[in-house]
């Protein structure tokens, strides 16, 4: 997304979540001094919130390290147990474990570890004693949306969380699998839907869940799956991230705002 991690230099103050990570998605102009956050982490919390499962406590594992880095952050700072990521052992790796590293040192509450995604016997081994499985990469959305990183479904089981990140399809194969095994599910729409709430939130100073339901009835869902699909027409240069900054209105800026055709009425 455009220069997410640029745009903090060029603020007065980050969340503990924004800065942990290093990256914004949402400005807040608060009485002349910008104020940064992420609310991608946020939206992945309240979203198994809404099925009746809190991440406080828990022990969640995470497929996939890269994308899920504001996952990670958030979930610890609102007391997740112990995390368990597994990213594939590619020249990525290396940069996922940089970030764990870094996410615990800032969180020593939480356990994190990090495995490789070939590791079946690790696997296995994580999701048997987590609270929460999600699924944070692409496998899933289309074009792959007969695709699941979990091929064994003996792995799935009554009382674990499953939630997924992808939001088109709707429900992922990794979704249809763990209902069928009994599981509670969490479409990605939901985080989807959630994070951008927080940020609306922010903006406006009305609540979370009254955002979120604004969004629904707003814009519906085929919009804001259509929205977020498409390809961002205006690219920022830091200079021209700078401007914005300084120009930030009543509410604020968002860093990646959703591209949307038709006419808002708010």
């Amino acid at each position: 997304m455009p220069l997410k991690g640029e745009v903090g230099q060029y603020l007065d103050k980050l969340s503990p979540a924004a800065r942990i990570i290093g990256t914004v998605n949402t400005i807040v102009n608060e009485n002349g001094r910008l104020k940064g956050y992420i609310t991608d982490g946020e939206g992945y919390v309240k979203n198994p919130q809404s099925i009746g499962s809190d991440v406080k406590g828990k022990k969640l594992t995470l497929l996939g390290g890269g994308a899920a880095t504001a996952i990670i952050a958030q979930s610890a700072l609102d007391g997740a147990r112990e995390i368990a990521v597994f990213n594939m052992k590619d020249t990525f790796f290396p940069k996922v474990e940089a970030n764990i590293r870094h996410i615990a040192s800032q969180v020593p509450s939480c356990k994190m570890a990090l495995y490789d995604l070939a590791d079946t016997a690790a696997l296995r081994r994580e999701i048997e004693s987590s609270d929460i499985l999600t699924n944070a990469t692409r496998v899933g959305m289309a074009p792959l949306e007969d695709q699941s990183l979990i091929t064994d479904l003996s792995l799935l089981r009554p009382g674990l969380v499953v939630a997924d990140t992808v939001y088109h399809p709707l429900e992922t194969k990794l979704l249809r699998d763990a209902k069928a095994a009994g599981c509670k599910t969490a479409q990605g729409l939901g985080m989807l839907l959630w994070q951008g709430a927080a940020a609306f939130a922010l903006y406006s100073g009305e609540i979370e869940e009254q955002m979120c339901f604004h969004m629904c009835e707003l814009f519906g869902v085929e919009q804001i799956i259509c929205g977020m699909m498409e390809n961002y027409s205006v690219e920022y240069t830091a200079q021209k991230l700078r401007e914005l900054c300084h120009r930030a209105g009543k509410y604020g800026i968002g860093v990646e705002p959703m591209p949307y055709s038709g006419t808002l009425k708010v």
